[in-house]
């Protein structure tokens, strides 16, 4: 079984204390994080064995997923939008992640994935002859 990226520790460092009731659910969510970073990104493990990818970079992601997650679950969820009317009493909000869902944002993946890389492929078969592509005349 492969490790996880984060653990409870390091969520608490980067955001809060967990209180003993939420470090079930955060245990749990990390090892999920864990699982599907290596769904996304197969060849990370290799990556970070062989040092082109800092260590550090998963484990931030993980615990940014968590918390995401775990923000639904307190008394303050993050919002995204909020407006307010008086005449008529319109109030209304838009949470971040209503149902608490645990996903990678692309700015993530962006980051797990590394610097871009650029490259060129010939798409022209070669025939030995300098200039020749996959056309011959007779």
């Amino acid at each position: 079984m492969a490790r996880q990226f984060a653990t409870v520790n390091d969520l608490a460092t980067r955001w809060r204390p967990l209180n003993p009731s939420e470090q079930p659910r955060a245990k749990a969510l990390l090892k999920d994080a864990s699982a599907m970073i290596r769904a996304r990104l197969p060849g990370i493990d290799k990556r970070l064995a062989a040092g082109s990818l800092d260590r550090d970079v998963p484990r931030q992601v993980a615990c940014t997923m968590v918390k995401r997650a775990l923000l639904t679950d307190t008394e303050q969820p993050a919002i995204t939008q909020q407006s307010e009317t008086m005449g008529g009493f319109t109030y209304q909000q838009t949470l971040a992640n209503p149902t608490g869902d645990l996903y990678l944002a692309a700015a993530e993946m962006k980051a797990l994935r590394g610097p871009a890389r650029a490259g060129t492929i010939d798409m022209m078969p070669h025939t030995g002859h300098p200039g020749a592509g996959g056309h011959h005349d007779s």
